[in-house]
């Protein structure tokens, strides 16, 4: 056979595959949307890397964030998947507790479906955010949690400044003002953690030496170290 055409055909067969997931996946969104399915969901697993990575023993790399699914047999949760040893293992939640975990080695449809939810990004962001901040609410009301949230910034100027030494046109010149300290959530590398939030106004100059105005800026910290800024 003509290897283009061998090419032609296989790839044919690829869309068709990826189109029979999606529409598979649009009848599976529908019953998420009926009020079984809001109901059966259950919260975002905000804690779902460690429940992973305690299943398999190992340090696991989710392909994507859970997102709200359910299985042929009418399993609610939230679905995500990782690659180990060139093997997809699509992984339900619930409640921070593994439903099932299937295998690309024993189901097919498990490729596809791990390789369409990774290409199309269908992540549940606002989820994560709402569970998260619900779960730093939890932990600030208990004195005996405290210490997740690492020390109190002692000094979030001075770590602030360092930290936009070398990305500020003229450091020395900038100026801060309206600065807000508050716990909150930290994600790294899919791992949920606490810490602190710092928000403040800088006001820096351009190349031209003239101020651009303030503008917010904020601070993920924990124990004194800036783990992320936005």
């Amino acid at each position: 056979m003509n290897k283009k055409i061998f090419l032609a055909i296989v790839s044919s067969f690829s869309i068709l595959a990826m189109s029979g997931c999606a529409n598979s996946l649009h009848e599976k969104n529908r019953l998420l949307e009926t009020e079984e399915g809001k109901s059966n969901i259950g919260k975002f697993p905000i804690y779902y890397k460690d429940i992973i990575d305690g299943y398999f023993k190992s340090d696991t790399n989710p392909l994507f964030t859970p997102t709200k699914y359910v299985t042929n047999e009418k399993l609610y949760g939230w679905m995500t998947c990782i690659k180990k040893d060139d093997i997809y293992q699509l992984i339900m939640l619930k409640e921070n507790k593994i439903l099932s975990v299937d295998s690309s080695k024993e189901y097919e449809s498990v490729t596809r479906t791990c390789k369409y939810f990774t290409q199309n990004k269908t992540e549940s962001y606002k989820d994560f955010w709402y569970e998260a901040n619900r779960e730093v609410e939890r932990l600030s009301s208990d004195s005996s949690k405290e210490s997740l949230f690492g020390v109190v910034p002692t000094n979030p100027l001075k770590l602030i400044q360092d930290y936009l030494e070398n990305s500020l046109k003229d450091p020395s010149a900038a100026k801060y003002k309206d600065m807000e300290i508050k716990k909150y959530y930290i994600i790294s590398n899919h791992k949920l953690t606490f810490g602190y939030l710092v928000s403040v106004q800088i006001n820096g100059k351009n190349s031209y030496g003239a101020y651009t105005g303030y503008k917010s800026h904020f601070f993920k910290i924990k124990n004194n170290q800036i783990i992320e800024s936005f």
